[in-house]
């Protein structure tokens, strides 16, 4: 790994936001990116994309048994795919 302290922040960037890096690298890459500009970007562009995704809604388990069934209707009265004719 690089001594780079970008580099090295680049690395952490991603623990600090899953919560995962110990406390002292915590506060070591805090006061790296107050004084850099370049990572603290970065770190907020990617606060901002983890904060949206974990806003979305659960995907459900499994598909409502009226999308299945018309899900299922449509694969049965496709045809099938050539396999002889090209792509």
């Amino acid at each position: 790994m690089s001594d780079d302290p970008c580099h090295v922040a680049c690395a952490q960037i991603d623990a600090l936001l899953d919560g995962e890096l110990p406390a002292a690298e915590r506060e070591a890459l805090m006061r790296h990116m107050a004084a850099c500009p370049a990572c603290r970007a970065r770190y907020e562009v990617l606060r901002r994309t983890v904060a949206a995704c974990r806003a979305q809604p659960e995907a459900p388990a499994a598909l409502p048994p009226e999308v299945e069934r018309r899900l299922l209707d449509w694969m049965l009265a496709s045809k099938p795919c050539d396999p002889e004719r090209p792509s």
